[in-house]
């Protein structure tokens, strides 16, 4: 089994005839059997176990995509909170997966365009499933866009004393309408989606156990110990040190 791991993509499984489970920072997360899985691979997982025979395949799709894939905004703010969103497979899913995890293997210079289109309509086919009790707001691809390069600007520079101003012009906004578009397509406030950023990391490198819960705290961007024990148990329940002892 792969060990616990984070990536900055989309990622996207399809599972047949068997039955996995994944470990995250908040629980084990069970994908059962003729599912695709989707969740924004930042977030710490790890595949522990695999119940039956069957065929799992994976696609992986970079966060520079998500302007093409034009989601719903309801679907997006599940998947930057960090949730494994799932839908039964149709008919054809399976060839179709087969088919795109085939051509970004063997020739993926002149397939990744066309590829991407055609997952981008079978996301928002499981987008509209899933959100089907009411009206799905598609943010505008300009929006998009403008998300993409604030998120990216973020997970590349979370450890450092970056402010919200900083997140904004790096998308040539005003602080007023970033503030909008990461709360109304993400969920969550600019300082939050860092703070959970920074815990993320924080979590991945006491697990490694290699350096003392201080030492952590400093490298991913908090100033306050204090200030850090709190937010890491507000999200996972327990305290820093207790990782570091697991």
């Amino acid at each position: 089994m792969d060990a616990p791991h984070t990536h900055p993509h989309l990622e996207v499984n399809l599972i047949r005839g068997a039955r996995m489970r994944y470990d995250t920072p908040q629980g084990e997360v069970w994908i059962e059997p003729n599912t695709i899985t989707l969740f924004w691979a930042q977030f710490e997982h790890q595949s522990t176990q695999v119940d039956g025979q069957g065929d799992i395949i994976n696609l992986n799709l970079p966060l520079e995509n998500l302007s093409e894939l034009h989601l719903p905004a309801g679907f997006l703010s599940q998947l930057f909170s960090g949730a494994m969103i799932q839908v039964p497979i149709t008919g054809f899913d399976h060839q179709l997966f087969s088919q795109w995890h085939q051509d970004l293997q063997q020739r993926p210079d002149r397939a990744a365009s066309q590829v991407m289109e055609e997952i981008a309509v079978r996301l928002r086919r499981m987008a509209m499933d899933g959100f089907s009790a009411g009206k799905a707001e598609v943010p505008p691809p300009v929006d998009l866009s403008r998300l993409e390069r604030m998120t990216l600007f973020v997970l590349q520079r979370y450890s450092d004393d970056i402010r919200v101003d900083d997140v904004a012009d790096s998308a040539g906004l005003s602080i007023p309408v970033a503030r909008r578009l990461f709360k109304r397509y993400m969920g969550m406030g600019i300082h939050q989606f860092v703070r959970q950023m920074r815990l993320a990391q924080a979590h991945r490198l006491l697990a490694k156990g290699a350096d003392s819960v201080l030492a952590v705290s400093l490298e991913v961007g908090f100033s306050s110990l204090s200030g850090f024990y709190t937010a890491f148990e507000e999200i996972y329940g327990v305290r820093p040190g207790e990782v570091r002892q697991l």
